[in-house]
């Protein structure tokens, strides 16, 4: 019975150490954190409590040197998540309160830098709004300019464009 009760232990520690960082990740609030990490326990303890009830039958039948190696191992491994799973917990739980604690600082931040944007936008009005003016007299004035040229430009063309109408034609006849 012993190994079902640490493979049920190994399998819900498992499954709720990942189920809780995977809600950290996706910063999920606290109650939604909670439910999923214990509901990933309860199926990771169902799931470990049936794989040691099943090595648990195994074990009745005279074991070859590969399986007692393997049995070592899992106890190791058991052994480790009985070191390890108290400190993941703590690290758990202090995560979890920095987050806690992180969150209304981060907001308050977000609220000051957007009044900060919206102060900065009405203070920058004026300025842009006098460069548009300012620049006006010089865009319109490279505006006629550019109109000028592209009139000469089109007078200078005529005659060569004419020109190559007609060889063309007579290409195309001959």
């Amino acid at each position: 019975m012993g190994r079902v009760i640490k493979g049920a232990l190994i399998g819900g520690g498992v499954a709720a150490g990942v189920a809780g960082f995977q809600s950290l990740q996706r910063e999920d609030p606290s109650d939604v954190t909670r439910s999923r990490v214990v509901r990933a326990a309860v199926q990771g303890a169902v799931v470990g409590g049936a794989i040691g009830y099943l090595i648990e039958r195994r074990v009745r039948v005279p074991k070859s040197p590969v399986e007692e190696f393997v049995d070592q191992l899992a106890d190791q491994a058991a052994h480790a998540v009985d070191v390890v799973k108290p400190q993941a917990l703590a690290a758990a739980a202090l995560a979890a309160e920095a987050a806690r604690v992180v969150r209304p600082r981060i907001e308050e931040a977000s609220r000051v830098a957007q009044r900060n944007v919206v102060s900065a936008t009405h203070a920058a009005k004026p300025v842009v709004v006098d460069a548009a003016r300012s620049a006006r007299p010089h865009l319109e004035a490279a505006g006629r300019s550019a109109q000028h040229s592209l009139a000469s430009a089109t007078e200078a063309a005529k005659p060569v464009m004419s020109q190559a109408a007609r060889a063309a034609r007579e290409l195309a006849h001959a």
